[in-house]
Formats: structure tokens, C-alpha cells, sequence
């Protein structure tokens, strides 16, 4: 084969557009245009199958956007701070990052690897909660320099869930204690993020507290909400 007709990262087409008829490079005529092989790279189906959420994911990345959905897991962890790193080295002087937040709870360990990401990051992050966010995404969302919400946007301060415990007497006994002191870090950062003391911030976490938008705002939490479209004016002929 020859190597200046072969497309980078191990011969997979670059991407495109689904439905583009322009030839793929390293592509002989007549060659039918195929997906590459998921299972080789450990790529997600989804991914690798050029479907809407690939190529949204793209475009959102393109733009210095990632999406924290759903529940905070290992895997969402890995995943958005592979994106977070790449798009703080690509950055210039003046680059800044967007992260929309959308994520009702999930796994404390994983949220605090997300934390200490966004902790670590040069470039500047403004975290924009939308639906719901709360229990460990609190912490993930309070870590942004930069907070915003959308008006209908709502934070549930509870404790983040804790899984399963199984094992001897022992593992459950270890495991609680790392999730307790986990738990108690969790509770400082967001009381110096929002201006309360750890005391309150915990009494807040255990009444399971559910704030508004514009509530967040008073808590300290948001900085500011996303304005809507303004109205139009009586008679203005719209």
C-alpha cells in the first residue's frame, strides 16, 4: 500500500460528513466506502458509526464544548476529561471552554476525577447548567470558575449516592471510610465555592435541599442565569 495515500491514525478515513460523495484520501476508485471496524480501536458503535450523536460531539468540540450528561460514571469521567486536556492544550492566550451540565447525581470517586481536572486546567471553564443537576454533579459543576444556568435549570443539594457495598465486613468497613471522607472534601469545596461553612453546606446536603435557578443564585452556587428571548414590545408588528 502505498503509505502517502494512507489516512492518519492507522489507516482510518478522516472523517466526514454521512452522505458526503467527495472521495475519502487513501480510497482507490471503485473501492466501496466503508465504516472502520469499532472493535480494532475500542471505539464506541456509536461513535465509530458516524451517527447524530458522533457528529454532535464534533461539532461541540470544535466549538471548545463538552457535555457532562447523565450520570457521572468512570466512563463519562474518561471520557470528558480526555476532551477537557485536549481542549486546554489546543487553547490559546485568550481560549476559554464550555461545559453544559445536565446530570442528577453519580459516583463520587468519578466526580472528584473530573474535579481535579478541571482544578488543574490552564484555560479558563464556564460550567452552564441545563434539566437537573445534583449529589456528586454538584461538585463538578462548582469546580467552573465560571457558572451560568438556564432559567428552568434546578440543583438538588443532596449526598451523593453511594453503590452497592459488598464484601467482608472489613471491605464494607473500608469502603464506607473512604466514602465518608470523600464526602466531608466534597462538603469543603462546595462551602468555599459558595461562601457557606462546611456545617451548613452539610446540613444543606442532608435536608436534601431543591433550588431553583434563581435560588442557586442566592446559595451562592450560580453566578448568573442565561437570559431568554426578550419579548417582543406590544405593537411592534411581530
Amino acid at each position: 500500500m502505498n503509505n502517502g495515500a494512507t489516512a492518519r491514525y492507522g489507516g482510518i478515513p478522516d472523517w466526514r460528513p454521512p452522505g458526503d460523495p467527495g472521495d475519502v484520501p487513501g480510497r482507490r476508485p471503485g473501492m466501496p466506502d466503508r465504516q472502520p471496524d469499532p472493535s480494532r480501536f475500542g471505539a464506541p458503535d456509536r461513535l465509530a458509526a458516524g451517527g447524530p450523536a458522533s457528529w454532535l460531539e464534533q461539532r461541540m468540540f470544535e466549538q471548545q464544548t463538552v457535555s457532562v450528561s447523565g450520570p457521572i460514571t468512570p466512563e463519562l469521567t474518561s471520557r470528558v476529561s480526555a476532551a477537557l486536556m485536549t481542549l486546554d492544550a489546543l487553547a490559546g492566550p485568550r481560549g476559554s471552554i464550555t461545559m453544559h451540565v445536565s446530570s442528577p447525581d453519580g459516583e463520587l470517586a468519578a466526580a472528584f476525577g473530573l474535579i481535579d481536572v478541571l482544578e488543574l486546567m490552564q484555560t479558563p471553564v464556564r460550567a452552564v447548567a441545563l434539566g437537573t443537576v445534583g449529589g456528586a454533579a454538584l461538585g463538578v459543576y462548582a469546580a467552573a470558575g465560571d457558572r451560568l444556568a438556564y432559567p428552568h435549570a434546578r440543583f438538588v443539594l443532596a449526598e451523593p449516592r453511594v453503590d452497592e457495598l459488598a464484601g467482608t465486613a472489613e471491605d464494607v468497613t473500608r469502603a464506607a471510610g473512604a466514602h465518608l471522607r470523600l464526602l466531608e472534601d466534597f462538603a469543603v469545596r462546595l462551602a468555599d465555592r459558595t461562601g457557606h461553612s462546611q456545617s451548613e453546606i452539610e446540613s444543606a446536603l442532608s435536608d436534601r435541599r431543591d433550588l431553583s435557578a434563581s435560588d442557586a443564585i442566592d446559595f451562592g452556587l450560580v453566578h448568573r442565569l442565561i437570559p431568554g428571548r426578550p419579548e417582543s414590545a406590544p405593537g411592534d408588528g411581530r
